[in-house]
């Protein structure tokens, strides 16, 4: 249950930070919030996205569901601590918010810019923290 209200958490925050985003962005536009840290809004998606998602997308999509539940199958019973619990919920949050966003609009919208990586947004910081967290609370 944990993980679900984990998931549930991510997924609202995600969703409520790329409408914020793109009420009050413009595309490219910038928000500076110190030396490394700026909001900018990237929409990755559009032409190419619907052929993409169509084709190979939903294979991915669809081994991805696969090896994820066989994984849960086989080592389910590693992650049985309520942190390790929190963590997957989040990652699962995340991949959730993001595909909701592939199949409802067909894009997705990051804005957290580092600098020195590619832009990003919530959700996929909460999978790649939830799985780093999970891994690490493995016992």
């Amino acid at each position: 249950m944990i993980e679900l209200l984990a998931s549930a958490f991510v997924f609202t925050a995600d969703q409520f930070s790329k409408r914020i985003i793109l009420r009050n962005f413009s595309e490219q536009s910038c928000l500076s919030l110190g030396p490394r840290l700026k909001l900018r809004r990237v929409t990755h998606g559009k032409p190419s996205f619907k052929r993409t998602v169509n084709r190979v997308g939903m294979v991915a999509l669809w081994a991805c569901s696969v090896a994820g539940l066989a994984g849960t199958i086989r080592w389910g019973h590693l992650f049985q601590s309520q942190p390790a619990r929190i963590s997957i919920g989040m990652a699962i949050g995340g991949a959730t918010s993001n595909l909701f966003d592939c199949l409802r609009s067909q894009r997705v919208v990051d804005f957290i810019d580092l600098g020195f990586w590619r832009v990003f947004n919530l959700a996929d910081l909460a999978i790649v923290v939830g799985i780093g967290l999970a891994l690490v609370f493995l016992y």
